[in-house]
């Protein structure tokens, strides 16, 4: 089951297997089947989804640090040519090193290199696994779960910040084909990944509410997107208009900001001083956000506040105390329009 394999994804040595190993069985429809019957067992679809997502994160991550080393050495000896003063020095303190320190410089490149051709092959694989699930309704819909939305925003924000941002500038290396790296092929996919949540009306507020959030970063990827010619009319069409939809939530929020400190205190979660939106009672009796409770069980199935156990099923919802919240949201919102 998804637990299981979740479980199993933790293993380094088997994760490009485990990646390719399910990407086979979505091939097969009576398999496919099966994968959204698994959806329905919701803690074990989000343990797997969320190693997903954070493995992405962290592999792109390693990548962007391995590139610009790679790029340098290629600077000292000559495969990039010297441009900058920077390269320059790179080029001289090369030349002019004994053959200690180059062999000690060629086996550090070595090292970068090994690391970078494993990273991005792992993270095509998962990318292309997170592509081809979150074409299918049953799939995206349960990523756009509470505990999944705002990490799936997350990956996807982090990831076109990184290969369209001033850092971009630092992956431009020599033969990048031998490294199996292909940025139109990363960002192509993270664009098609977005616009398959275009018509879900919780995502853009998962994306205004990312700290990677920045308003130029989504049109910016459609730009380069529409210019690489790499994804359809109406894709691209999606991704544009997703980037409104952001761009419109994230005013709001705007407006919300602050909100938290003229609320009462049972208004606001303990744990992240925020304006709750759907406050839960744990067992301990104290009272947090449904999405705070909800990523702290990712992690941990205890209770933050007595470290006893805790599953999902023990969390109480408090509808009458979520009617409050709105209202005194809605009417607080309505005098800052005011103000």
């Amino acid at each position: 089951d998804a637990e299981y394999l979740g479980d199993i994804y933790q293993i380094a040595d088997q994760r490009l297997r485990v990646a390719a190993l399910v990407r086979h069985l979505w091939a097969a429809p009576v398999h496919r089947a099966a994968f959204r019957t698994i959806v329905a067992d919701v803690r074990a679809f989000v343990t797997f989804a969320n190693g997903l997502l954070n493995e992405t994160n962290k592999l792109v991550a390693g990548a962007m640090e391995h590139l610009p080393e790679i790029r340098n050495h290629q600077v000292r000896t000559g495969q990039i040519e010297a441009t900058t003063d920077e390269f320059r020095r790179l080029r001289e303190e090369y030349e002019g090193a004994n053959e200690t320190r180059k062999e000690e410089l060629d086996s550090r490149h070595a090292d970068h290199e090994q690391h970078l051709k494993q990273e991005l092959e792992l993270c095509t694989e998962i990318l292309g696994l997170v592509e081809l699930q979150t074409g299918d309704a049953a799939v995206s819909k349960a990523f756009m779960g509470q505990e999944l939305r705002s990490r799936l925003a997350g990956m996807l924000l982090s990831v076109v910040r990184q290969f369209t941002g001033k850092r971009s500038l630092d992956i431009k290396i020599s033969s990048p084909e031998q490294y199996g790296f292909d940025p139109k092929d990363i960002l192509s996919r993270v664009g098609r990944i977005a616009t398959h949540f275009s018509n879900e009306p919780e995502f853009p507020g998962a994306l205004a509410e990312s700290g990677y959030y920045d308003a130029e970063l989504l049109p910016r990827c459609a730009q380069t997107l529409r210019r690489l010619g790499a994804l359809s009319t109406k894709q691209l069409d999606a991704l544009d208009a997703l980037a409104t939809q952001a761009s419109t939530a994230r005013e709001a929020l705007s407006l919300d900001d602050g909100l938290e400190n003229e609320a009462p205190e049972e208004f606001v979660d303990p744990l992240t001083a925020e304006l709750m939106t759907a406050p839960v009672k744990l067992p301990s009796g104290h009272v947090v956000d449904d999405s705070t409770i909800r990523q702290h069980l990712l992690n941990e199935l205890s209770d933050p506040f007595s470290r006893q156990p805790l599953e999902p099923a023990d969390v109480v919802p408090l509808p009458e105390l979520r009617a409050r919240l709105k209202h005194f949201s809605t009417t607080a919102s309505q005098s800052s329009w005011v103000r």
